[in-house]
């Protein structure tokens, strides 16, 4: 009888964040060894899981070790799995951030390894539903959805199939394998009782006998391992353990075990399931990422967040002073390491362990961020002075930007003065300079008192916070002049979970902020145990915008049980519930319910304790409300508060105490919600939403410091959208030959040969479709464009002609040659003087689909200066006879 196939494979993960800082630099070499003594003690093969950054910096400190990773990826032994630049949780950070973590890995690992990643697996919990087309676009195969339990507990759907097609969103599909009975975590103990899944036995107890009859299987199946190596008497995962269980495995004679990396599981898997492989497409309610999201006050993630906001919005700048020539606003035409290593920087710090292990390692990290935000705000500034022009003593001007990639209006305070004021329809990123006194005011806060309440009116919008309880009491709009909450319950009030009421008040004051000298409605809470809270409201002209912060709010009992949250009473009848994630969005229905484990002591050696928790969903910017009844809804902004709850109201969580950070609680924090009522809403509203995003930090009144520089017009911006109302620029910047570096399809190569060289840094626009449809892009350019081309993610070109996209999915047929036509001005452009030539190209996306556009707009190219008529400045002068002050 033909004994059943069963493979083996395995993933060792390790990385430099967090590990390498701490345990030091024998950490990356020591698993690397120990893997491969592994490998050698038994002719397994299996995967390596580092961060990307790693393999950077084994090439710097240890090129030894990375050599013999090296040919062992050459020979197949191991193939490296994931290749993620910095192991960040993805669901918890931008859609852009998440792009440059596999853009910035895949390079990494072709630089350091020779080969570009082709199976996605990380052991963290890396899950949101556009993850597959990004994956596809960045040239992966394949992938595995078994994430290991470690201080986080994820869940994903189980299944008994050995291999599944993982379906995305935008129906981009990948073969994976899925979470299974025969995952296996890096415990020996694992192994107990796990042969006994794997075969039918002919009668019960015989499965435990090496012995036993067995049935052959219909289709092999496949024990996946997540092993977190290191040859140190301080850690628990070592060769030297797990061998005695893996020889037992690969020896078993009741199965014919074969060993094989993921690419190869997953193809020999294929060929064994003759083509019939369900298809699965996980939605957010069926999964569940296992983190105290929320704790610390979102302290991680909310900074990252604010930081890939700041380098989105650099790098547009930087596009598009670019653009004016000389003199540029650093040495060359755009500020390519200054940005990338902002990026690198960034994504390392996104790493899952400085935020799962904040108290650990999560001071790294932050020291880290901090030169981030130096780095990039004078890079912002710089580019924002070039913008300005030249000075005029005569005339103070006012430089606004707008950082977002649809034409709206900014609001900022006007410098020297109170006033609260908007430049007007700023394009996309773009730009308006304005007169000093030429923007156009805001209407001013009234207040209004009653016995009961205090009320800030901004004509049509208003606030009103109870005396009694320090609530938001009540909430007007434009679309609803008579409120938008029925009086029975108050808009929004801190609570604290454990004790299932409020913090006490302190009272209710109107106060005028420092930075701004803007009147806010400030209710003060305290909570003896936990400590001090402020809520600030104030009406602004899009929305209600309401802030808490605390210098010290930690929650006396730990986990999701007892955190601060902000309690919701919204007056819509049974709400539908909408959220976003990653370049995407979808409903909060039915999440499944999760558990969170917990150490009672000792992170490292004390026993665990498990919470329950139901009725979670994430948010990544915003969530939106409609009511069932009428189709009235309200969409809820947020600047980071990440984790909320259903039930027993709609909630979101302020701060919580997570006992893996031990006493190295952060009580500080500063959380930001905007109420944005709606009237009538439709199905594709959530599409609207998406494009009207918190606004990041409008740039303004920087004093110019290049007096060669032209004038500059005073409106300007590099791109407008036509056609295709719910398609939304995302990201507008430029890359060096260095991004194509082994990429031969690269469109920066095609262009810098069809231009002699001219065309270095060619400039790329990320587009999204939020509307789930299908649409004809029409986007106009600012200014004569060479060549363009529709990409992947990696810019290559994979299509020879235009594109042709196929209904669902992404493809190589995604990507191809553009045609370039002449185009009118957009509206807002026809005064620019003097006038811009205008370019278009047209195109088609998919439902949901991420493009990514690579053009040579020609006034960008660089201009070089003829140094050599300049020569004797420097050829010469050290001939000078030396000169004697008197």
């Amino acid at each position: 009888m033909a004994r059943p196939i069963l493979y083996y494979t395995f993933g060792n993960h390790m990385h430099w964040a967090d590990m390498q800082w701490l345990w030091g630099y024998g950490v990356l070499p020591g698993s690397t060894d120990d893997m491969l003594a592994l490998v050698r003690a038994t002719g397994a093969r299996g995967n390596v899981n580092f961060d990307a950054v790693g393999y950077e910096k084994m090439a710097a400190e240890c090129p030894e070790s990375l050599g013999r990773l090296r040919e062992a990826v050459a020979d197949g032994t191991i193939e490296p799995v994931g290749g993620t630049y910095g192991q960040p949780y993805g669901l918890f950070h931008g859609g852009e951030s998440n792009i440059r973590q596999l853009t910035f890995g895949a390079r990494a690992l072709r630089r350091t390894l020779g080969v570009f990643p082709r199976s996605f697996w990380e052991e963290e919990f890396y899950f949101f539903p556009q993850l597959p087309q990004m994956l596809a676009q960045c040239g992966y195969t394949g992938a595995c959805l078994f994430f290991q339990w470690t201080w986080h507990t994820p869940e994903i759907p189980v299944e008994p199939e050995p291999l599944i097609r993982w379906e995305g969103i935008d129906g981009t599909s990948l073969p994976a394998l899925p979470r299974g009975e025969l995952n296996v975590h890096q415990w020996p103990e694992d192994f107990d009782g796990l042969l006994d899944k794997v075969i039918t036995s002919t009668g019960a107890g015989e499965a435990s006998s090496p012995d036993a009859p067995s049935r052959v299987l219909d289709t092999p199946r496949a024990i996946v391992q997540w092993l977190e190596l290191m040859p140190s008497p301080d850690w628990m995962c070592r060769s030297e353990i797990l061998l005695p269980r893996l020889r037992g495995l690969l020896s078993d004679a009741r199965f014919e075990v074969r060993t094989a990396t993921i690419s190869g599981l997953i193809r020999e898997l294929s060929l064994a399931a003759d083509a019939h492989i369900p298809a699965r497409r996980y939605a957010m309610d069926d999964v569940w990422h296992g983190m105290t999201l929320g704790k610390n006050g979102d302290r991680h993630p909310r900074r990252s967040r604010r930081l890939e906001d700041l380098l989105v919005s650099t790098e547009a700048a930087s596009a598009v002073a670019s653009l004016f020539a000389r003199p540029y606003a650093q040495w060359d035409l755009y500020p390519t390491w200054e940005l990338e290593d902002s990026w690198r920087e960034l994504l390392a710090s996104q790493h899952h362990d400085n935020h799962e292990c904040e108290g650990l390692c999560g001071h790294v990290a932050y020291a880290t961020l901090d030169r981030v935000e130096r780095l990039a705000s004078h890079v912002l500034e710089r580019s924002a002075r070039r913008l300005l022009g030249p000075p005029n003593l005569d005339h103070p001007r006012v430089l606004v930007f707008n950082t977002t990639g649809r034409i709206r209006d900014v609001e900022f305070h006007e410098p020297g003065s109170e006033r609260r004021v908007a430049a007007r329809d700023v394009p996309p990123f773009g730009f308006r300079i304005l007169d000093s006194g030429g923007a156009s005011a805001v209407h001013p806060i009234d207040v209004v008192e009653s016995d009961d309440r205090i009320e800030l009116r901004r004509g049509p919008w208003s606030v009103g916070v109870c005396r009694a309880t320090g609530a938001i009491a009540q909430v007007t709009t434009p679309e609803y002049p008579d409120g938008l909450a029925d009086g029975s319950m108050p808009v929004a009030r801190p609570v604290l979970a454990s004790a299932a009421s409020r913090p006490r008040l302190q009272g209710v004051s109107i106060e005028r902020e420092e930075k701004t000298g803007e009147q806010r409605l400030v209710s003060r809470f305290i909570d003896e145990a936990c400590g001090s809270l402020r809520m600030s409201a104030h009406p602004n002209s899009r929305g209600i915008e309401l802030t808490l912060d605390s210098d010290g709010f930690i929650c006396d009992t730990p986990g999701f049980a007892g955190s601060l949250t902000l309690d919701f009473h919204t007056g819509l009848h049974a709400p539908a519930v909408a959220r976003d994630t990653p370049y995407s969005h979808e409903p909060a229905n039915n999440p499944r319910p999760g558990r969170r484990k917990y150490p009672t002591g000792d992170w490292m050696t004390s026993p665990q304790w498990f919470e329950e928790v139901e009725h979670a969903f994430t948010s990544l910017t915003w969530v939106r409300l409609r009511d069932t009844r009428d189709s009235r809804s309200l969409v809820i902004r947020h600047d980071g508060s990440q984790q909320w709850f259903l039930h027993p109201t709609l909630r979101a969580v302020l701060t919580a105490r997570d006992p893996w950070d031990e006493p190295r609680v952060n009580g500080k924090f500063t959380a930001t919600f905007r109420f944005e009522p709606d009237g009538p809403a439709d199905p594709d509203r959530p599409a609207v939403v998406a494009m009207n995003q918190l606004p990041r930090e409008a740039r303004s009144s920087f004093p110019s410091e290049f007096h060669d520089a032209p004038p500059m017009p005073a409106v300007f911006g590099p791109l407008h959208i036509e056609n295709a109302p719910f398609v939304l620029a995302q990201a507008f910047f430029r890359e060096s030959p260095a991004a194509g570096d082994r990429l031969p399809a690269w469109a920066g190569h095609r262009m810098s040969r069809d231009s002699d060289g001219a065309c270095s840094h060619p400039f790329v626009v990320r587009l999204v479709e939020w509307e789930g449809k299908p649409a004809e892009v029409s986007l106009v350019i600012a200014g004569p464009v060479a060549s363009a081309y529709k990409t992947n993610l990696l810019g290559e070109v994979l299509r020879d002609g235009p594109p042709a996209p196929r209904e669902h999915g992404a493809s190589p047929d995604d990507t191809g040659v553009l045609d370039v036509e002449a185009a009118e001005p957009p509206a807002w452009a026809r005064s620019i003087s003097p006038p811009v030539c205008w370019s278009r190209v047209r195109f088609k996306v998919r439902p949901r689909e991420i493009a990514t556009v690579y053009a040579d707009i020609i006034p960008g190219r660089k201009v070089f200066r003829d140094l050599d008529a300049k020569r004797e400045v420097w050829a010469t002068v050290h001939r000078s006879p030396p000169t004697h002050q008197a």
